[in-house]
Formats: C-alpha cells, sequence, structure tokens
C-alpha cells in the first residue's frame, strides 16, 4: 500500500505503508515488487518513496540495492520481545 502523504514545496512524497513477499519462496519477487511501486509511483508524479524497517533483519543492503538510502533511524522503538529492542530505520529514494 503507497500513501501520498508529504507534499515539500514543488516535490510529492509517498509513504510505502505495507509491504512484504514469502521469503520461503526466494525468487526476485521483492525486486519486483519495489521495481513496480516504483515505476506507478513515478507515473503518479511523485519525487521521493519513503519506508521504514525493523533493523535486525537483513533487509538495509535490499532495500538500497533497489536505490533507497538510510536518512535516519529510532534507536529501540520496536519491541520485538522482552529485552529485544530493535532500531527503526527510516529510508527514501528519489525518483
Amino acid at each position: 500500500m503507497v500513501e501520498r502523504v508529504t507534499e515539500i514545496g514543488d516535490e510529492l512524497a509517498a509513504w510505502l505503508l505495507t509491504c512484504w513477499v514469502d521469503v520461503s519462496n526466494p525468487g526476485g519477487a521483492g525486486r519486483a515488487l519495489l521495481d513496480g511501486l516504483t515505476d506507478l509511483a513515478r507515473a503518479d508524479g511523485l519525487d521521493f518513496l519513503h519506508l521504514s524497517y525493523r533493523d535486525g533483519m537483513g533487509l538495509g543492503r535490499f532495500y538500497e540495492s533497489c536505490g533507497f538510502s538510510e536518512v535516519g533511524r529510532i534507536p529501540g522503538a520496536i519491541r520485538v520481545a522482552p529485552g529485544d529492542d530493535r532500531d527503526s530505520v527510516l529510508m527514501t529514494h528519489k525518483l
């Protein structure tokens, strides 16, 4: 789900709210999904896509390879279990 939430000057941005694929069946579905969403965002006239993810899942390199850059993190923002708090990592992609 993509939602347009930000207008900064003349630039429009959207947050990628919910997106996942079944990692037990790899084969490029995640990249194809993000590529498709990026194409739709461009066609809709957006300038940026934003997302956040839970650190510790190995997703940073994947999102970077899809054109996203880390712009910040909120330390310990996501409690996975008692004593297991993870950072929420914020990323953006200039379209």
